[in-house]
């Protein structure tokens, strides 16, 4: 048995208001729904347990109206931080559904300065190695977590192999 051909368990936050539309396949084994300490999305270790807090993490955001209404708020801008900060997962990343323009141009809803969010961003990424991506919409930003889980699953099984957890 090829342990690296073995489809993963994903798991969806169950605060998740609007969750990507995700099937089972020779990929993704099971989808399960559970309240995830950190992000919105990861993958199950092989005992089952999700990754979120140890190897995994992926935050949603909607768009720049989303992100900005988060920031904007000091409550909800320090518990997005610390989504990030709390977190040991190896990988963390935040997709937007949203392209880099829009959020240059800053959000017509939002009192912040239009620099404040690429700011936040760059800081995010440069302090807490978060991985931002600005998919343009929600189908790419679906395709991008698919891809994501699957290469971290992949890392993840080498990462037993490497430790002689599995063979």
């Amino acid at each position: 048995m090829n342990i690296k051909k073995e489809p993963f368990i994903m798991y969806i936050d169950c605060n998740e208001k609007k969750p990507w539309a995700f099937r089972k396949s020779n990929v993704v084994k099971e989808i399960k729904t559970k309240r995830l300490k950190h992000g919105d999305y990861t993958i199950a270790g092989l005992d089952g347990n999700s990754l979120e807090d140890e190897f995994l993490m992926i935050e949603r955001k909607a768009s720049i109206d989303e992100l900005s209404g988060n920031l904007g708020k000091a409550a909800s801008k320090k518990r997005l931080r610390n989504h990030f900060i709390e977190s040991k997962a190896k990988y963390k990343f935040l997709i937007v559904e949203d392209s880099l323009s829009h959020i240059m141009k800053g959000s017509r809803y939002s009192h912040l300065p239009k620099k404040f969010v690429p700011g936040w961003l760059i800081s995010l990424m440069m302090k807490e190695n978060v991985h931002v991506i600005f998919a343009n919409d929600r189908a790419h930003a679906q395709q991008y977590a698919r891809h994501i889980m699957k290469k971290a699953w992949e890392y993840y099984l080498k990462d037993q192999k490497d430790k002689g957890l599995i063979e």
